[in-house]
């Protein structure tokens, strides 16, 4: 008796351990399934998002995400990035964006995207190409939930580079699930210090002699590439021409130039590389890709491939100054007899209180980690627009492929209480080719 009454209890125990109620039974969902919903739930989200980021509203999300910690960071981003649009009144002013499915990796369906908008107060668009989102799904109750995103999208991106304080080991922004959320306060501060930094641009005292439209300058290095023939100087010394610089980055800052350079996991500072080396002649605006490949097999502006301690990049892989930021800093600061060389300023430096926006001009190379201690992290190269402000300045990046505006770099790297932000400002070098 003892016996039968013990083998209906563990029968109920198990039974009660095997029952889940049917609104949360795991549903295993087949790739067409996962394709189908997954791009409507995404399509849906975004267009909802993003016509919010007009009136810096905060979306209702309770239809398309569900209450997983797959999302939950994404969510924390919408607070902060309609609460400092709200704040500042940097309203999108226009916007366009491409979705394309890409594929599906272990349950995980895999998008393509591309966005550009502009914002209330500045001038032109930021722009962004190539980004994944990441999705995964559930199914409740016979209805589609997102349980799962992440993306490289440039504003997601740097609220999580801002959140984590920066980037791993390698240079690469985390991964969602590797980064803890945090309290709707500490979300409130950082939008306040990023009001802050707008506040103390727009007071800042500018000299208007001292502004340069880089657009109308680049335009005119345009006009003259079509009226006359580059002619290259006899001697090893060669000037730093920052508008060529420039004109390779608007041509290839979407692919990074894949067909001739090796890619990294972290290519922020292998793509800067690539804007100095044309920028000293390396490259000249309509080489071919075969062109290209000579002059980079000839090692044209750059130093042998002797050492990983020289200057070089080529498809198979990159050296330690071309490819690491604090190498890349300290090599062209170094006086080197060859390579690139610059003056840097503000290193060890927050941006704020150290700079004005007339001192950023096409060509130069900005650096930026978040907090006064440690590693310097990212790489980015300025080109162009109005130095009047910070909202009007463009720097291109490889990490993402995307062109934003400097305040925007600022504030993913800490605003302005910890973005320490270091300038180089290339001259002429010497270079054996």
């Amino acid at each position: 008796m003892k016996r039968s009454l013990a083998m209906v209890l563990a029968v109920l125990t198990l039974l009660t351990v095997l029952y889940v109620p049917a609104s949360a039974k795991e549903t295993v969902i087949d790739d067409d399934t996962l394709r189908v919903e997954a791009t409507a739930l995404l399509s849906d989200l975004l267009e909802q998002q993003y016509k919010a980021n007009e009136t810096g509203t905060l979306i209702d999300t309770s239809e398309i995400l569900s209450n997983t910690p797959g999302t939950e960071l994404y969510k924390q981003y919408l607070y902060w990035y309609s609460g400092l649009t709200a704040a500042t009144q940097e309203y999108w002013t226009e916007y366009d964006y491409d979705l394309r499915f890409d594929s599906i990796e272990n349950g995980t369906a895999v998008f393509t995207a591309d966005l550009s908008y502009g914002r209330a107060g500045t001038i032109g668009r930021s722009e962004g190409y190539g980004f994944e989102y990441r999705v995964q799904i559930e199914e409740q109750d016979g209805k589609y939930y997102i349980s799962y995103i992440d993306s490289g999208e440039m504003n997601f991106d740097g609220f999580k580079t801002l959140i984590s304080r920066g980037r791993n080991e390698e240079g690469i922004a985390l991964a969602s699930e590797d980064i803890n959320t945090v309290s709707v306060n500490t979300l409130d501060a950082l939008i306040a210090d990023y009001v802050e930094l707008t506040e103390k641009d727009a007071a800042a005292v500018i000299d208007p002699d001292d502004v340069v439209d880089m657009d109308a300058q680049h335009a005119e290095y345009l006009a003259s590439l079509e009226n006359g023939v580059t002619i290259e100087p006899a001697s090893t010394s060669y000037s730093y021409d920052g508008e060529r610089g420039r004109r390779y980055a608007d041509l290839y800052y979407t692919t990074g130039n894949d067909a001739c350079f090796y890619k990294a996991k972290a290519n922020c500072t292998n793509w800067v590389s690539q804007c100095v080396w044309a920028a000293y002649g390396g490259w000249t605006d309509g080489d071919t890709v075969s062109t290209m490949q000579a002059n980079i097999a000839n090692r044209k502006r750059m130093q042998p491939s002797t050492t990983m301690d020289n200057w070089f990049g080529h498809k198979n892989g990159i050296s330690n100054p071309w490819g690491n930021v604090s190498n890349f800093y300290n090599f062209v600061t170094g006086s080197p007899a060859t390579g690139p060389k610059a003056t840097g300023k503000n290193d060890g430096k927050k941006w704020s209180g150290n700079f004005v926006s007339t001192e950023i001009v096409t060509g130069q190379v900005l650096q930026v980690r978040n907090g006064s201690s440690g590693k310097y992290a990212h790489s980015v190269y300025v080109t162009g627009g109005r130095n009047d402000s910070i909202k009007n300045i463009y720097i291109t990046q490889n990490s993402p492929y995307s062109k934003i505006k400097l305040d925007e770099l600022i504030r993913n790297w800490g605003a302005d209480s910890s973005c320490y932000l270091r300038q180089l400002k290339f001259t002429s070098a010497n270079f054996d080719k």
